[in-house]
């Protein structure tokens, strides 16, 4: 079951209806480009998420200086083969952050999983709204909000030196 709800990290953008920049209908504000909240506490760099590395689960997220990011997570468990490759852009406003899916694509050994998975591939992109929660320089919660029918969840990062 934990594996199945850090592989929903990687898939939870194929069940977004997405908070657009800039929809006043929703209230939301067009977030700035991609920068530092301080000095100390920058998004930009390469993550793993604490969680997944607990259960065995390799999970990394590398969000670039151009505002673009990069999520990959592979997983063996119980003889399975899992991986999720996440492509898209990114922009931070103060605790905010909003990610664009450009490109997704899960993968697994087991024939049941990936027929859920080519739902999820075909149904990207989407956008995926959230805040971070710095606790220091090296470790930020990212929060992902509720969207259809995942729940919202927490992701401890910590940063990869």
């Amino acid at each position: 079951m934990k594996l199945h709800s850090l592989l929903l990290l990687g898939v939870f953008a194929s069940a977004v209806a997405g908070c657009k920049s800039g929809d006043t209908a929703t209230g939301s504000v067009a977030p700035k480009p991609a920068t530092a909240t301080t000095a100390e506490n920058t998004i930009t760099g390469t993550w793993e998420v604490v969680e997944a590395a607990k259960d065995g689960v390799n999970s990394v997220y590398e969000f670039k200086p151009d505002g673009k990011y990069v999520m990959s997570l592979s997983a063996n468990s119980k003889g399975m083969q899992m991986s999720t490759n996440m492509t898209g852009t990114y922009k931070t406003d103060g605790k905010k952050i909003a990610l664009k899916m450009d490109s997704l694509n899960n993968k697994s050994s087991d024939p049941a999983t990936q027929k859920e998975n080519d739902k999820a591939n075909a149904a990207s992109p989407h956008d995926l709204p959230g805040t971070l929660k710095w606790t220091d320089k090296d470790h930020v919660v990212l929060h992902m909000e509720a969207v259809r029918t995942f729940p919202a969840q927490d992701f401890t990062l910590k940063r990869k030196v």
